[in-house]
């Protein structure tokens, strides 16, 4: 079967429409849409109304929104860029959303508390500080970031021992935790240079805590003589 040749006008159309296209790709190959920096945060009404009623689905929807912010359009926007100030804004909006789940505050912890910036850092201590005094489930570990962070993040060890002092405050009331979170005030006293007190504390753990097993008593009175000697 022999096949019939386009007309003529059918190619010059095509040609002439490759050639406007390609002129207007030029200029603006390189054009990208400009982060406008992170939003205002949504309140809960909005979010709900979002998901056409369900709180859970906005809750959910909100999540991915505020884990992508800054980081669409083939653009990647570093940390130190964020409004941190904002950010805890969205995180506590985000949070009052479902208080039981843990979404929110890891995604402080492990991703945006990954800024290069101690101020920023301990923008997002303050918000895990308040989300590791929740009593649901294992909460507590939330405030062991805070601790982290106040620490080798912002550097602040007056703030990572107050932490430290709530965390094991907790311990109190919650058996379950580990041994470990009633020692962390002694952990950061050793960090401030602070041998003495962190001898004492250990020293007071040692002989007022019921139950403890033969490996936690060594490992407490190993602690207490690899502190420095203070005469």
């Amino acid at each position: 079967m022999k096949h019939s040749k386009a007309p003529f006008i059918v190619k010059a159309g095509l040609f002439f429409g490759g050639c406007l296209a390609a002129s207007v790709w030029l200029p603006f190959q390189d054009v990208r849409t400009l982060w406008q920096g992170v939003p205002p945060p949504p309140t809960a009404k909005t979010v709900k109304t979002s998901a056409l009623g369900d709180a859970q689905l906005g809750y959910r929807m909100s999540g991915l929104t505020l884990q992508h912010l800054g980081d669409e359009g083939g653009q990647v926007t570093p940390l130190a860029d964020y409004d941190y100030d904002r950010l805890k804004q969205w995180l506590y909006s985000l949070y009052a959303l479902d208080r039981r789940s843990d979404f929110a505050p890891m995604l402080a912890a492990y991703y945006f508390g990954g800024t290069p910036v101690p101020e920023d850092a301990m923008v997002i201590v303050d918000f895990l500080e308040d989300a590791g005094n929740d009593p649901y489930g294992e909460k507590w570990r939330w405030l062991v970031q805070a601790i982290y962070l106040s620490r080798y993040k912002g550097e602040d060890t007056t703030r990572a021992l107050e932490l430290a002092e709530k965390l094991s405050a907790l311990y109190d009331a919650n058996q379950d935790m580990p041994l470990w979170t009633l020692q962390m005030p002694a952990f950061i006293l050793e960090a401030r240079g602070e041998s003495a007190a962190a001898r004492a504390l250990l020293q007071s753990i040692l002989q007022t805590t019921p139950g403890l097993t033969a490996n936690e008593i060594n490992f407490i009175e190993d602690r207490i003589k690899k502190l420095p000697q203070i005469y």
